[in-house]
């Protein structure tokens, strides 16, 4: 983490099982959501691993997580797209494409 940025926003979001495992592993090093929390470099992701299985359908319900989590430094957030391409800006309007570096495992 660069220390010369100043930590923003601690996020809680839920995180599908894959996607977390990936996370963890180092494979996936970016995470795509809808920037309805306006996301910013520097700001820290507190992604929640949820059971989808255990899932209520139930609007409101609220999400069952596993236990595991973790807390990742957003390196670098794009919000707005430098290519005026509108193929591509009609598929990624609303998105904020993130790279992450994980900073603590949850026990």
């Amino acid at each position: 983490m660069d220390s010369s940025l100043k930590i923003g926003k601690t996020h809680e979001l839920k995180c599908w099982p894959e996607s977390y495992q990936l996370i963890l592993e180092g494979k996936k090093r970016f995470e795509v959501r809808n920037n309805d929390r306006d996301f910013h470099q520097g700001d820290i992701l507190h992604l929640r691993e949820f059971d989808p299985l255990k899932q209520s359908v139930d609007i409101g319900t609220p999400p069952v997580y596993t236990g595991r989590h973790l807390y990742a430094f957003v390196d670098y957030c794009m919000t707005e797209f430098m290519y005026n391409y509108p193929a591509i800006l009609n598929q990624i309007d609303g998105l904020a494409i993130m790279s992450i570096t994980i900073e603590e495992i949850g026990k």
